[in-house]
């Protein structure tokens, strides 16, 4: 399982992800809205499948008024869940121990 590579959201995947956001909670997207919430989704590094994931994971399990907030903490959440699932390194060798031993 690898990570996809970080892809930062447009304009235009804001304007798909308050669509959905507005099925949701009926709220009326603005043009500022949109500037906004771009600017969060760059500075909270969402991609457009994680961030519309994390508004149908809020509305199925919240009814607090959705936040920008709200996405970048499911969107942390996921991936800290991605990382801890990932496997560790092997553990060192008798040969790797002394390999590395005698390097430092």
């Amino acid at each position: 399982m690898n990570p996809q590579p970080f892809e930062a959201m447009t304009r235009d995947d804001v304007i798909d992800l308050l669509s959905v956001v507005t099925g949701g909670d009926n709220r009326n997207a603005t043009e500022a809205t949109v500037a906004v919430w771009t600017e969060v989704a760059k500075q909270g590094r969402w991609t457009k499948h994680e961030a519309i994931d994390a508004v149908i994971g809020h509305f199925a399990e919240s009814t607090e008024y959705l936040m920008p907030a709200h996405i970048t903490q499911r969107v942390r959440s996921g991936r800290r869940e991605v990382l801890t699932a990932l496997p560790g390194p092997d553990p060192a060798t008798d040969v790797t121990r002394a390999l590395a031993m005698a390097a430092a």
